[in-house]
């Protein structure tokens, strides 16, 4: 066998969730006549293009981060990481709101806690 290390481990999880979704799609679809393109097309698609932004603004961001400091230990390695995570939750954000992603502002409400998570799944299925 090959070992993968982290990566591995990485890449099991991935699988796992990926085999998980799939059966569960089949087993909704089979019970419910439910359609993931119905249900989740759009969602989907403008989910890939603020990632795709996201994944752009990162790398960018990462460039210029390392034209101007390059590494200097693990200080600069902590900062440079808090640096692309807080702008990428921002870069992410800003494209959900320009793509009018209303299932972000449902994410951000149940997690700042002003609005209880029942209600919120309650108004989705109404």
């Amino acid at each position: 066998m090959f070992d993968l290390g982290v990566g591995g481990l990485g890449l099991a999880l991935s699988l796992g969730v990926g085999i998980e979704l799939t059966v569960l799609l089949l087993l909704l679809r089979r019970r419910r006549n439910w359609s993931i393109r119905q249900a989740l097309g759009g969602v989907f698609v403008r989910t890939a293009i603020a990632t795709l932004a996201m994944a752009v603004g990162i790398l960018l961001i990462d460039a210029i981060w390392l034209q101007i400091m390059p590494p200097l230990g693990p200080i600069w390695t902590l900062a440079r990481v808090g640096i692309l995570v807080s702008s990428g939750i921002m870069i992410f954000i800003g494209a959900a709101a320009l793509l009018r992603m209303n299932e972000i502002w449902d994410f951000i409400r149940v997690v700042l806690r002003r609005k209880p998570a029942t209600e919120i799944v309650e108004e989705a299925i109404a």
